[in-house]
């Protein structure tokens, strides 16, 4: 029981470590007063530049597929899944940094590789084609995306009965509530040109 607990915790404060927010302080800047505000990967490399960007998106991949992937060596059972949840919230809301956070689409793209890497592309694929589609739309094509996720473990559950897809589902379901809920001031923005426009 400590050792799950403790693969939580962790995967929590591990996903927590403000990697833009760092870089950024490395640069004389904040970077929660730049541009959208946002601790991530796109808002750095608009505001920081195309390495720095770059660093926060490995990085960020980097911590949710190592917290996860440390989770499945201390704990047992299903406790991986708590600990994918876990590191989702830890990006959206640092402890660090005040809980603050970013919008954990990077890190719960690192969380999919480490649970499931042939689905984790097929959401990438998803971004890149919702995007090509959804043009000066990112967030509405981030979220998107991210959804079609737990569409499909959920289908895959209902044709092949396997436990595995139900725990997947339910994991991924809540990721997928956090990172909406992290786009929606984006959202809003895009939905609000559209109706000015």
């Amino acid at each position: 029981m400590l050792d799950n607990s403790l693969a939580i915790l962790l995967a929590y404060l591990i996903s927590a470590l403000p990697s833009a927010y760092i870089l950024a302080k490395l640069q004389g800047k904040n970077i929660f007063e730049l541009g959208s505000g946002n601790m991530g990967a796109m808002n750095t490399f608009r505001n920081l530049g195309i390495a720095s960007g770059i660093a926060v998106l490995v990085i960020d991949i980097a911590k949710g597929y190592l917290a996860v992937k440390l989770a499945a060596l201390i704990a047992e059972g299903d406790t991986v899944y708590l600990a994918a949840i876990a590191v989702t919230l830890g990006h959206a809301f640092s402890v660090y940094v005040g809980f603050r956070g970013g919008k954990a689409l990077s890190s719960s793209f690192g969380v999919l590789l480490a649970l499931d890497p042939k689905g984790a592309l097929l959401v990438l694929s998803a971004v890149i084609f919702f995007s090509l589609i959804i043009k000066k739309k990112p967030n509405l094509a981030a979220v998107i995306a991210m959804s079609s996720y737990p569409i499909m473990v959920l289908s895959l559950f209902l044709i092949k009965q396997e436990p595995i897809f139900l725990k997947l589902f339910i994991s991924t379901t809540i990721m997928f509530v956090v990172v909406f809920y992290k786009h929606i001031p984006g959202l809003m923005q895009e939905l609000s040109k559209k109706t000015t426009s």
